[in-house]
This record gives structure tokens, C-alpha cells and sequence, in this order.
């Protein structure tokens, strides 16, 4: 079973979550953490599968940490905890190695499946984030490869279309569009933090 720890400093809403996944999915969570630095202490004794993070912890820079704790725990599934869609930060700590984000108010099944789709690899973007994107692996014209699906997939989301509209016109499951999205991300990382160079192949 895999284990689910949850950083988050507001009381109501970490007790929530570790409710939530300990109820209605099949994962664990018996420890959770109002600061962050609590559990950075004793994250290589837990070694979680899953870390569900605040993304306005206060008194650390997030960015810095999801890179670290990345680089550390390469199969660490780090999903970001929201308020606010700030899409500059979210897509910064995706390119630093964060998995997926979900908003912290989003309904009990929802919030779940997110989590069980990210340990199944698959991530859904929204228009900003999958533009940024778009630039960034043009702008660097380094050497992972990027296949023609994944940036047609990246364009139909910049023009507004969403998942079942994507899944009607290009013959895709929505499960395989959210798997190819997560492969384009595992690449960002390993493009600007592992010195790896990228192409597009189009």
C-alpha cells in the first residue's frame, strides 16, 4: 500500500485530506504536517510515496524544496495543494519536479482521483500552463525528444479544447491524453535539471 504524507498548515483541511485518503482510497496516510520543515526532518526515515504539499507554505521556498526533495526521492509523487490557479509558480514547480496540483477545495472523489491518477502518471495542464510549455521546449532547443502527439496535445489545450473534445477529434483516451501529459513534464525536468538536451521531432 502506498504511504500519503500531507504538508499543510491549515488544520481543517489536513485532517480533511488524510480523512479523504484513508477512507475512500487505497492509500495510507498516518502522518501528516503542519510545517514543512518537520517533516523534511524525518522524510528518509517515512520515505512517502505520495507528498501532498501546500503551495504557499510559508517560511520556505517551495520551488527550491520540490527540486531538492526531487532530486532526492526521484519517484517521490509531489502534488501541489492550491489556492489560487497561480499558473507562473504551478508551472515552475513542474518544470522543478512537481507531479500534478490539485485546489484544496476541490470535492472529496475528485480530490482522490487526482492523487490515483498521478501514481498512474497521469496529469491534466490548463491553456496557460501547456503555452508556457510550448515556448519553453521551443525556446531551448535542447535534446529530449518531444513526438508530434505530445505537442499536438499541448496545442489543443492552448486553444481552449479540454479533454473530451481532444479525446472526439484526435481518437485518444482521455486516460492516454493525461498519461502523455505526464511524460511531457518527466521530460521538462530531466531537460533542465539533469543536463539532458532537448528536440522537437514534428
Amino acid at each position: 500500500m502506498k504511504k500519503v504524507v500531507i504538508v499543510e498548515n491549515i488544520k481543517t483541511i489536513r485532517e480533511g485530506i488524510k480523512i479523504l485518503v484513508n477512507r475512500f482510497s487505497n492509500f495510507n496516510c498516518k502522518e501528516s504536517f503542519e510545517d514543512f520543515n518537520d517533516f523534511k526532518e524525518v522524510a528518509p526515515e517515512l520515505k512517502p510515496d505520495i507528498l501532498l504539499i501546500d503551495f504557499q507554505h510559508k517560511g520556505i521556498k517551495i520551488i527550491d524544496e520540490i527540486r531538492e526533495l526531487k532530486f532526492n526521492y526521484p519517484n517521490l509523487i509531489i502534488i501541489l495543494l492550491i489556492m489560487n490557479e497561480e499558473n507562473e509558480l504551478i508551472f515552475d514547480a513542474l518544470c522543478n519536479g512537481a507531479t500534478t496540483y490539485v485546489h484544496k477545495n476541490t470535492p472529496p472523489q475528485k480530490l482522490v482521483k487526482v492523487i490515483e491518477d498521478a501514481v498512474e502518471g497521469m496529469i491534466v495542464v490548463n491553456s496557460f500552463i501547456a503555452r508556457k510549455t510550448l515556448k519553453l521546449i521551443k525556446d531551448k532547443k535542447k535534446s529530449v525528444i518531444y513526438d508530434r502527439k505530445e505537442i499536438t496535445l499541448l496545442l489543443k489545450i492552448t486553444e481552449g479544447n479540454n479533454l473530451l473534445a481532444i479525446e472526439q477529434t484526435l481518437k485518444i483516451s482521455c486516460n492516454d491524453i493525461k498519461l502523455i501529459f505526464g511524460e511531457i513534464y518527466k521530460k521538462l525536468f530531466v531537460n533542465l535539471f539533469l543536463n539532458k538536451k532537448v528536440m522537437i521531432k514534428l
